[in-house]
């Protein structure tokens, strides 16, 4: 933890990283190549080896997020990244056990920044940011003294099955996360409009909420700031 904290604040001084298009080769440029070189490494047990278990992409879109993380953003940054240490390893061994990708625990990092009282203004609640019709579907109970989508480990159970419902509809990780926050039933109509399952082609063709359009990038820009202390 301590040494993803000190690369974050080191990140945090290179300043802004300039949107696709107008990278300079010293600035975006490198990054995407060498980010493409540690994830292509054959040998997993070099020490700057970068490995994610959901596809990784580096954009306009997810180095806007990565700027902010470090930018305007850095002070809710840095909490999620505290944070992280008490929560990520139970969240990523309980997604791993279920077959799916541990990298799906950065969802909580941008849904709540892995706050059991997070409230959104959708009334969705607790890590998994959880509302009131998709928690009772997928039996966390709710009473007035009692919420369980504030539970970390019976909410995780809840979002794993809700997780692999909708991997098993649209088949990608990132219609599962664009699934997740906007709704499985609007991201369906979206996607049989467009005769697409490729989320980029959807953002380019504006079929998803704003919200949506950056929920990936976000998702894909906190990964990459905390997994990649050697770029």
């Amino acid at each position: 933890m301590k040494c993803l904290l000190a690369f974050f604040f080191a990140i945090c001084s290179w300043g802004a990283v300039p949107p696709q298009g107008n990278f300079k080769i010293t600035d975006g440029e490198r990054l995407k190549l060498k980010l493409k070189e540690l994830t292509l490494s054959n040998n997993s047990s070099e020490s700057n080896a970068l490995i994610f278990d959901i596809p990784m992409t580096y954009n306009k879109q997810v180095s806007k997020w990565v700027n902010y993380f470090q930018t305007k953003g850095s002070k809710w940054f840095r909490q999620w990244l505290e944070r992280s240490s008490k929560y990520l390893p139970f969240l990523q061994n309980e997604l791993q056990n279920a077959n799916l990708p541990a990298d799906l625990a950065y969802m909580v990092m941008i849904e709540s920044g892995f706050s059991a009282s997070a409230v959104s203004v959708a009334d969705a609640v607790g890590p998994w940011q959880f509302i009131q019709g998709t928690a009772q579907r997928y039996g966390l109970k709710k009473k007035w003294w009692l919420d369980e989508r504030r539970d970390f480990r019976k909410s995780t159970q809840a979002a794993i099955k809700y997780i692999k419902d909708l991997y098993g509809e649209f088949g990608s990780w990132y219609l599962v996360a664009a699934s997740y926050n906007m709704g499985e039933n609007g991201l369906r109509r979206q996607v049989e409009k467009y005769k697409t399952k490729n989320y980029w082609t959807l953002i380019q063709k504006k079929a998803l909420p704003e919200e949506t359009q950056n929920y990936v990038p976000k998702i894909l820009a906190a990964m990459l700031i905390a997994k990649a202390p050697n770029l």
